[in-house]
């Protein structure tokens, strides 16, 4: 939790860099518990990370893989928090819709593991 609001509060200091290399290391540990809706959570701030880099393909692909996933099994919360909503989907777009697509193809695993690859 206590890394979760650090990312949360540098994305919105809009260091996202840094934002993004403390939410690949919670995603890690929450992987390890097995708590899926947190990961979910961390793939939205991850998705946000990437749109303030203007990264229209990577916040695309991890946004696509939010969507289905909460499509596939609800949460008890809503992933799709206003802000980050509007600050990835800002960059719609040929490159964001087409990478939005691929990620709603993929698994939550498959999402994680490219959540956790660096670019």
């Amino acid at each position: 939790m206590a890394l979760q609001r650090l990312v949360e509060h540098l994305l919105s200091r809009g260091r996202g860099d840094d934002a993004e290399s403390h939410a690949r290391q919670a995603l890690r540990l929450v992987g390890r518990i097995g708590d899926a809706p947190r990961r979910v959570y961390l793939i939205a701030l991850l998705a946000r990370a990437a749109a303030l880099r203007r990264d229209a393909e990577r916040a695309g692909r991890l946004w696509g893989a939010l969507e289905a996933e909460v499509a596939r099994k609800p949460l008890p919360w809503n992933p799709f928090d206003s802000v980050h909503a509007e600050r990835v989907l800002a960059l719609e777009g040929p490159d964001f819709d087409r990478a939005r697509s691929e990620g709603s193809q993929q698994t939550l695993d498959e999402a994680v593991a490219y959540a956790l690859s660096v670019d």
